[in-house]
């Protein structure tokens, strides 16, 4: 599978912070708004939260071309919209990915590893846990119900193991065993937590992260080090504030490739007031797109990053929309399918939004 968010998300560091206003607004001399750091327009005024916004439409139709090279476009496959349906899990003939079957129910084992997707370094010590729902992740700390967890696996095997042994290895490594429900059970929910990874040399803790919607075979989850968190202000102008989360999409099509051309709208509960600024949102619903707080990502001098000039998805198919109060929040995904087109909806999902983690949300067509 392509890695949608680890080539979307490469952020960099060594940008200046700033810290702004719960929606972004950043203060003019003039006391209007300033234009974003990326040639974007400035973020809007508070006053603005309760316009109506004009529907974006994509100047053209739904496309692939990862790396966007100049007119190597090519139609993204969009014919199973409506009747998408994964593969029943089998056997792929990967000695990284065996399937063993018993009475109907299949056992995975699989060997993988996991990378910060900043600057693709192995991640060590996180630990990896598979849960089957969205109510198992909400659980409290002591009714959570995962699957499996590598670091428990590796207990259980070794009870003696040196405790700076557990979880992925020194180069983000590891081997896992789960067991499915059943053959058609084909979409799980990936955690990685507790990892560590190298910055410019020096050590982070990586930030925790839920993967929704993953195949049951995905064997390189997605890493996110605390680096990358302190870095987002100074590439778009908002800081992430603590105690919310991210909700983050990688739009894919039929045949899992990833996919430019598509608009995403991001909803969820109501916005907690900023106790440093004065905010557009307190108490409102949130809403990515009034916010100004949805941000798709482009190349910019050979790197991937965020920019707000973008109104939809990249060749990379990537999506982020920061400052989601926890709680459920709902992503929607919609694009153009043939040239003339309407705005047509390909997806939506309602997932949970943990404060200080990342959720990242993988979506096919419907």
């Amino acid at each position: 599978m392509k890695r949608y968010f680890k080539a979307a998300l490469g952020l960099g560091l060594g940008l200046a912070t700033m810290s702004l206003g719960a929606c972004g607004t950043n203060p003019g001399k003039d006391g209007g708004t300033t234009g974003g750091m990326d040639g974007g327009a400035g973020d809007m005024t508070c006053a603005s939260y309760e316009a109506v916004k004009p529907v974006v439409m994509p100047d053209k139709p739904l496309y692939n071309n990862e790396d966007e090279v100049p007119m190597m476009d090519k139609p993204a496959k969009y014919e199973c919209v409506g009747k998408f349906k994964d593969k029943d899990i089998a056997d792929p003939g990967n000695p990284d990915v065996v399937v063993t079957m018993d009475n109907g129910k299949p056992t995975i084992t699989l060997k993988g590893k996991i990378r910060d997707f900043q600057d693709d370094q192995p991640v060590w010590n996180a630990d990896i846990k598979i849960f089957l729902s969205a109510d198992d992740v909400l659980a409290p700390a002591a009714e959570k119900k995962w699957i499996a967890s590598l670091k428990e696996q590796q207990l259980k095997a070794d009870p003696n193991i040196d405790p700076k042994l557990l979880g992925t290895a020194m180069d983000g490594t590891y081997t896992i065993t789960y067991t499915l429900p059943n053959v058609t059970t084909t979409r799980i929910i990936i955690h990685n937590i507790d990892g560590r990874a190298l910055d410019n040399g020096t050590k982070f803790e990586t930030i925790p992260t839920y993967e929704f919607f993953r195949l049951w075979n995905e064997r390189n989850p997605v890493a996110i080090k605390l680096a990358t968190k302190q870095a987002i202000p100074g590439l778009v102008s908002v800081t992430q504030r603590d105690g919310l989360g991210v909700l983050a999409g990688g739009i894919r099509d039929c045949e899992d490739n990833n996919v430019g051309g598509a608009t995403v709208q991001v909803t969820g509960g109501n916005y907690p007031g900023d106790p440093m600024a004065a905010s557009c949102a307190d108490g409102k619903p949130y809403d990515g797109t009034k916010q100004n707080q949805i941000f798709y990502f482009a190349k910019v001098g050979g790197s991937t990053l965020p920019t707000r000039v973008r109104k939809w998805t990249s060749g990379n198919g990537a999506v982020a929309a920061l400052n989601v109060p926890p709680g459920k929040g709902k992503i929607t995904v919609k694009g153009i399918l043939t040239a003339g087109g309407m705005l047509t909806e390909l997806n939506s999902a309602e997932v949970p939004v943990i404060a200080d983690a990342v959720t990242i949300v993988d979506l096919p067509p419907k």
